[in-house]
């Protein structure tokens, strides 16, 4: 369960994707709003993930000695994302612009491999994708929200029945 809300020990962090996208602030106060600088204070299952979606095993173990933290600009129908892993071992920091109903986005994980964000869209409260990696190919879904004060991604891999969460603390 999320009992303890946004904080507790730091399980695990980092590798996989981070995104979110608002829509602008005449679509309904349902969708929550994700501006703000956020970090990864636990995960759920990302290690087992990891490895269902072709990292080796100590990529998928270190993940959790990295701190994961995003920043994101909302501006109407587009979110400006900024990317930082500490210590930036595979992946420089990055940035991405996600504009709501975009057929693909190319994108790069924690780690440095390429994916496409695919139909990028809201349901309800949930800004929900399709999440290809591309080499070697994964076929994923990606659900972002918001669950007791805390921004949630949570990844689904249909394939290989096989899903992670990542929980952020709002910091500023």
């Amino acid at each position: 369960g999320v009992a303890a809300g946004c904080f507790g020990l730091i399980a695990g962090s980092g590798w996989g994707l981070t995104f979110a996208v608002v829509r602008g602030a005449g679509s309904g106060s349902s969708r929550p709003d994700f501006t703000g600088v956020w970090r990864v204070t636990r995960t759920e299952n990302q290690g087992d993930f990891m490895l269902d979606i072709g990292y080796n095993f100590i990529l998928a173990k270190s993940a959790g000695l990295v701190r994961v933290t995003q920043t994101i600009d909302q501006r109407e129908d587009e979110l400006e994302f900024t990317f930082e892993v500490m210590p930036p071992l595979l992946a420089p920091t990055r940035k991405s612009l996600v504009r709501v109903g975009a057929p693909e986005v190319a994108m790069t994980d924690d780690a440095g491999r390429e994916m496409l964000l695919l139909n990028p869209t809201w349901n309800e409260s949930v800004f929900t994708a399709g999440l290809r990696y591309v080499n070697p190919r994964h076929e994923l879904r990606i659900d972002r929200y918001i669950e007791d004060g805390c921004m949630v991604e949570h990844v689904r891999y249909p394939g290989k029945g096989s899903e992670m969460r990542r929980i952020f603390q709002k910091i500023s």
